[in-house]
C-alpha cells in the first residue's frame, strides 16, 4: 500500500519489535485446528487478494490471487521491504499514511487505493488490514476495477440523460417560438398579400411587397427547420426528394452552423438525383456531418460538399453491406485534422467521442449510421491523421416521381358561400384568417376561445359547414373542441391548424376519430393556403 515508515501495506505497531521468521504466520494459519483449514481454503480460493506482511512492509507470504490482480510474480514481492510502496502511485501515499496511523491506533483499517502494474495501468483495490497475535500484518485485497467500469458507465449514462433532458427543455422552447413566430408570419403573409391585390401589379410599392412576402415565406421554411432539427424522431413518412436540391437550400443554415471562419463549396449533379428519405433526418445527417467537419477544422478551412450518382459493383457493395446497382452519393469532404485507423474504427459507436466533458455526445454519427442503415444505405469514411476526412453517404437511388401535389394557386383563390366557426386565441391571427375567408365569401362566426365556441355552437341553430381551429389553445385542445363541436352539429366538417408541428408529426388518428375527412393546415397562414385548404375539406 505504500509508505516509507515500518509496514508499507499497513505500517508497524510500536509495541512489537520481534521479527518472526518468514511464513511463521503463514504457515500457522494455513495448518493445524479448523479455523486454519477454514483459512486454507479461502487462501486458495481466489475470492479475494491476501497478503501476510511484517513490521517493515516486506511481503511475507501471498497468494495468487494477489499476484494476478497486481501482474506480478511470487519471486518479485516476497521479502521485498520497499515493493508495496514502489507500486504505489502518488496519489495513493498521503491516504496510507492516514490508514497507517489509524491501524496504529485500532488495529485495523479499511480504504481504498490503487496499485500499479507492470504495464503502469491501475488496479483500484478495497484494502483490509489487521494485525496477527505475532505483530504481522493480515491483508485482504479486493479488485474494484469491475465497480469502477460500472460507476464510469453510470456517470456516463447520467450524463447522457442530462443531454437528452437539455434537448427536450431545447425542443420545447423551439416549439413555442416556431408557433408564437407563425403566428406573426401567417399576419405578415395575410397582410401583404391582400395590400398587394389592392395595387396594379407593376407598381413600385407591389413590388417592394413581394420582396416582403419571399422574405417572410423563407422566414417560415427557417421555422418549419427548427421544428425538424429540435425533433428526436424515428423515420416519419419518407418520400422521393431531389438530393442535390435539398443540399443546396440547406446552403445558410450549414454556412451558420460552420461559422464565417469555414469557407463552404457546394457541387451539384448534372442531372438531379432523387432519393427515398424523410427530408428531416436527412438534413440532421447533413447537419451532423457538417458540425464534426467545424470541429475537426480549428483554424477554418474549407467544407466541401458534392452530390453525384453512382454504381456499385458486387465487390464495393458487399464492403458495405449493400446490393449492387444504382446509388447517390453525398460526400462532405474537410480539410482538418483527420482520424487514425483506430479512431475510425470506432466512430460509430454509440456514446464514443472525441470530445470533451459535456461538450459532445457520441450520437451525432451514430445517428447518421442508423439513419442510412434504416435507408437503406450506408456510410463510408476516408481519412488520413493531418489530411483531413470524408464522409459519403450512399442512398439507393429512385425514379423522379411527377409532382402530384396540388398546382399552384392563381391570383383568384378558391371561393365558396358556407358558414365557417373560426377558433383562434391569437387576435391577429384570427382577424387575418376572418378577412381572407370573408373576401372569399364564407360567412364566419369567429371566437377567441373554446368556451365561446361552444357558446356559439350551442346558440346558432343555423348549419355550421367547418370549424376551423387552433389545435393548441389554453383550456382545451382543437381535436377535443371539435368532437364536442360535431355532438351538437353532426353535419360540420373538420380543419384544424397548428404552428407547433407538421401535417407529418399531428396526431391523425385523433383527427380521424373525429371525422374520416379531417384536415390539417401548417402555419403560417397564406391567403391561398387557406383558401384551398378550406375547399379541399368541404367538398371532400
Amino acid at each position: 500500500m505504500g509508505g516509507a515508515v515500518n509496514c508499507a501495506t499497513c505500517g508497524g505497531r510500536p509495541d512489537r519489535d520481534a521479527d518472526p521468521a518468514p511464513n511463521a504466520s503463514s504457515s500457522r494459519l494455513r495448518a493445524g485446528p479448523l479455523a486454519d483449514t477454514r483459512f486454507t481454503r479461502v487462501w486458495d480460493a481466489g475470492i479475494v487478494g491476501i497478503m501476510i506482511t511484517d513490521l517493515h512492509g516486506a511481503v511475507l507470504d501471498t497468494n495468487e490471487a494477489f499476484l494476478t490482480m497486481i501482474g506480478r510474480t511470487r519471486e518479485e514481492i516476497i521479502g521485498k521491504p520497499e515493493f508495496l510502496t514502489a507500486i504505489t502511485p502518488p496519489d495513493c501515499v498521503d491516504e496510507t499514511i492516514v490508514q497507517r496511523a489509524r491501524i496504529a491506533a485500532d488495529g485495523h483499517a479499511l480504504w481504498e487505493k490503487a496499485y500499479l502494474r507492470p504495464d503502469g495501468t491501475r488496479v483500484p483495490v478495497m484494502l483490509a488490514c489487521t494485525y496477527l497475535d505475532d505483530g504481522n500484518a493480515l491483508v485482504f485485497a479486493t479488485d474494484l476495477s469491475e465497480r469502477y467500469r460500472a460507476e464510469e458507465k453510470l456517470r456516463e449514462a447520467q450524463v447522457q440523460l442530462l443531454h437528452a433532458q437539455k434537448m427536450e427543455a431545447v425542443g420545447r422552447l423551439a416549439g413555442g417560438v416556431a408557433h408564437d413566430f407563425n403566428n406573426m408570419l401567417s399576419v405578415i403573409l395575410t397582410s401583404v398579400h391582400m395590400a398587394r391585390t389592392e395595387l396594379p401589379r407593376h407598381s413600385p410599392v407591389a413590388i417592394e411587397l413581394e420582396d416582403i412576402e419571399e422574405a417572410a415565406k423563407r422566414a417560415a421554411d427557417l421555422t418549419a427547420r427548427l421544428l425538424l432539427f429540435s425533433r428526436q424522431q424515428s423515420m416519419l413518412e419518407p418520400s422521393v426528394l431531389p438530393l442535390d436540391e435539398l443540399i443546396d437550400g440547406m446552403r445558410r443554415m450549414l454556412q451558420a452552423l460552420v461559422g464565417e471562419s469555414i469557407a463552404m463549396e457546394i457541387v451539384r449533379p448534372t442531372q438531379p438525383v432523387y432519393v427515398r428519405a424523410d427530408r428531416g433526418l436527412v438534413e440532421q445527417a447533413v447537419a451532423n456531418l457538417a458540425v464534426n467537419a467545424r470541429d475537426a477544422m480549428i483554424d477554418g478551412g474549407t467544407l466541401r460538399l458534392s452530390t453525384d450518382a453512382v454504381t456499385l459493383d458486387g465487390k464495393s457493395s458487399k464492403c458495405l453491406g449493400l446490393e449492387p446497382g444504382a446509388y447517390v452519393r453525398f460526400a462532405i469532404t474537410d480539410d482538418g485534422c483527420g482520424m487514425d485507423e483506430a479512431l475510425q474504427a470506432r466512430i460509430f459507436e454509440p456514446f464514443f467521442t472525441t470530445k470533451g466533458p459535456a461538450k459532445g455526445t457520441g450520437l451525432g454519427l451514430a445517428t447518421v449510421f442508423g439513419t442510412l442503415r434504416q435507408l437503406g444505405g450506408a456510410v463510408r469514411v476516408t481519412s488520413a491523421v493531418g489530411r483531413g476526412s470524408t464522409f459519403e453517404l450512399l442512398f439507393p437511388a429512385q425514379p423522379a416521381e411527377e409532382d402530384d401535389r396540388a398546382p399552384s394557386l392563381t391570383p383568384i383563390a378558391p371561393r365558396g358561400g358556407e358558414r365557417v366557426l373560426l377558433v383562434e386565441d391569437e387576435d391577429s391571427v384570427r382577424n387575418a384568417a376572418r378577412n381572407i375567408l370573408r373576401r372569399q365569401g364564407y360567412t364566419v362566426l369567429d371566437a377567441r376561445s373554446p368556451t365561446e365556441a361552444l357558446g356559439i355552437a350551442l346558440l346558432d341553430e343555423a348549419p355550421i359547414h367547418l370549424l376551423l381551429t387552433d389545435m393548441v389553445m389554453p383550456t382545451m385542445s382543437g381535436t377535443d373542441l371539435a368532437k364536442r363541436i360535431r355532438a351538437l352539429h353532426p353535419e360540420t366538417r373538420i380543419l384544424c391548424m397548428s404552428g407547433y408541428a407538421d401535417e407529418r408529426t399531428v396526431p391523425h388518428h385523433a383527427l380521424h376519430s373525429i371525422d374520416g375527412n379531417a384536415g390539417f393546415l401548417q402555419k403560417p397562414l397564406t391567403p391561398q393556403s387557406l383558401a384551398r385548404k378550406v375547399r379541399d375539406v368541404l367538398d371532400a
